[in-house]
């Protein structure tokens, strides 16, 4: 009895013992290996190392590749290569996959799964991704004469009856791309090159004929609204048939056919039609008004003037596009459900208007008190294409206002010089010559920019003489030339205030006004003294700026001018005229 318990319990124990070293030596047969009893696509990768079922893989990929798939509609067969459909086999997620059986972080999970790989064996797809953009761009382009685009019914203007006609709904016919994109995934993971057969899905069109019928009704009420006379500022634009009849558009709405302005195409009228409605922001023109002192009162050149509004400043007035836009579309569509006597067929444009910095409400707040100083020069004798530049050039400086401690660069403001800017072509100084290019005439301007600026005791932070003496800018020593990037003129508002520069052409003569705050500063100009003159016409020249400020010296600015001789620079003859 008890040899018979003993075997008994031999048994069980044989049992697992046997059971573990199975366990044991599938453990060790698939160690660091694909597990056995695994195949990919048919392919058989139990038992190998990642490396060598890499190379396996790899092989049978670049095989795959080269192969076509065969494509069938009716009669018609096309081979096609698996690039060209957006296809490609990913080998190394493939091996990922493959490695990873076998190796959960759950042990008997492991060991369950190899178990069932050597008995059952495990047939795993390629890993594989579809490019859809490029499918979808095959199968636009290669079976355009099998597929039928779908039409809604809908309107188009003819000008000739001046009225909308209704086209035709048509039913279309398209590829069923889902189909095609199944058969496919059913055929590349397990490397089949089995035909997949294409097949057509009907499309019924949402919009038929009676409903478009419904939205010419609409339409045709609308354009019998017409003209509309847009208006703004006294001024009037008829807006006829043909052009409302461009301002609108139908889009799908479930079933019908609805009516919507065609806000882009009306904001590209009013667009057009802007610059005649835009106006710039144009600051007040100031003056200086002379006072006269009473008999007991004290002579002070500040105390004898005040600024005055000359001309009162001109808001900046821009039309409002989009907002008008969108009235201009809600008129249009409310206009067919009010009784005739009741619509309007005026349509007033939406502007803003944007107040101008210096007006005459704003000078006590931006502190201009006083003219600081006044720059003055002479261009009788001027060519005509130079006094054309002239006043081009001094329209870009006229109105600036500055803040304290901005600094100002003359060739910033002006900008770009050519004939889209209006300049003519006359003579500069370049390259030890005086040659005819566009803007000539300019330093003028920066000349009696330049004097102004000192006059009214500014920091001049760059300045340059020109290269030889130019009678426009008599007394030599105070002139300045410019020429874009460099040189330039360049000063620093260092008053404590906002100042406010003005330009003015009377006749030959041009001039600059700065006004600013009563900042207790006295400007001291001395000079400009001809240090030497030679007489090949070279000379130099001195000039000194000095401001005080409550009567202590504030800063000194000494100028000197080197002028050469203007036989240096020979004329040459205009190429531009």
């Amino acid at each position: 009895m008890k040899i018979h318990r003993r075997k008994i319990l031999i048994i069980p124990i044989v049992i697992i013992f046997s059971f573990a070293v199975f366990i044991l030596g599938l453990e060790i047969a698939n160690a660091n290996k694909i597990i056995l009893g695994t195949k990919v696509a048919n392919l058989n990768l139990g038992g190998l190392k990642p490396e060598i079922a890499r190379e396996v893989l790899e092989k049978q990929s670049i095989q795959w590749r080269k192969n076509n798939f065969t494509l069938i509609y009716q009669n018609q067969v096309q081979l096609v290569k698996p690039e060209d459909l957006g296809l490609d086999l990913e080998v190394g997620k493939t091996l990922e996959r493959a490695f990873s059986l076998g190796r959960g972080k759950n042990f008997l999970n492991g060991v369950s799964q190899q178990i069932n790989s050597l008995f059952n064996q495990n047939n795993l797809p390629f890993v594989f991704q579809i490019n859809q953009t490029r499918l979808n761009e095959f199968v636009n382009n290669q079976f355009l004469q099998i597929e039928t685009p779908v039409k809604n019914a809908g309107l188009v203007y003819n000008r000739f009856k001046k009225d909308f006609e209704i086209t035709p709904a048509q039913t279309g016919f398209k590829i069923n791309r889902q189909k095609l994109q199944n058969d496919l995934e059913e055929r590349i993971g397990f490397l089949s090159l089995e035909p997949v057969e294409l097949v057509l899905i009907k499309e019924e069109p949402k919009i038929i004929e009676e409903e478009a019928q419904k939205t010419h009704r609409l339409v045709s009420k609308i354009l019998n609204t017409a003209p509309y006379f847009l208006k703004n500022q006294g001024k009037t634009w008829v807006i006829n048939k043909e052009t409302l009849a461009d301002w609108l558009s139908f889009k799908p709405k479930g079933n019908a056919l609805e009516v919507i302005p065609a806000q882009e195409i009306i904001e590209d009228y009013l667009t057009a039609l802007a610059p005649t409605i835009n106006q710039p922001a144009v600051n007040a023109r100031l003056a200086v008004k002379n006072i006269e002192p009473n008999e007991n009162e004290e002579s002070d050149n500040n105390s004898l003037k005040n600024i005055i509004v000359l001309t009162p400043a001109q808001n900046k007035i821009e039309l409002k596009i989009k907002e008008s836009a969108a009235l201009i579309a809600e008129r249009i569509l409310e206009a067919p459900l009010k009784e005739t006597e009741n619509r309007e067929k005026e349509i007033h444009l939406l502007i803003e208007s944007f107040p101008a910095p210096v007006r005459e409400q704003t000078l006590s707040q931006l502190g201009l008190a006083v003219l600081l100083g006044e720059g003055n020069s002479n261009f009788s004798g001027s060519p005509q294409n130079r006094v054309h530049n002239i006043k081009i050039g001094a329209a870009k400086f006229n109105g600036l206002l500055l803040k304290p401690n901005e600094e100002i660069s003359f060739n910033a403001l002006l900008g770009e010089i050519g004939p889209q800017q209006g300049y003519l072509p006359e003579l500069v100084i370049k390259k030890n010559k005086t040659i005819p290019e566009y803007g000539g005439g300019l330093c003028q301007i920066s000349t009696t920019l330049f004097r102004a600026a000192v006059k009214a005791g500014l920091k001049i932070t760059e300045r340059y003489a020109h290269a030889f003496p130019v009678k426009y800018y008599n007394p030599q020593g105070f002139d300045a030339t410019i020429y874009p990037p460099h040189p330039d003129l360049r000063f620093i508002n260092d008053t404590n205030n906002y100042i406010f520069i003005q330009s003015k052409i009377e006749g030959n003569e041009i001039s600059f006004e700065i006004f600013g705050g009563d900042n207790n500063r006295q400007v001291k100009i001395i000079g400009p003294y001809i240090l030497e003159k030679n007489k090949d016409g070279s000379m130099k020249a001195v000039l000194t700026q000095e401001v005080y400020q409550n009567g202590e010296l504030l800063r000194k600015k000494i100028f000197y001018s080197n002028y050469k001789s203007p036989d240096l620079y020979p004329v040459e003859r205009n190429p531009l005229e």
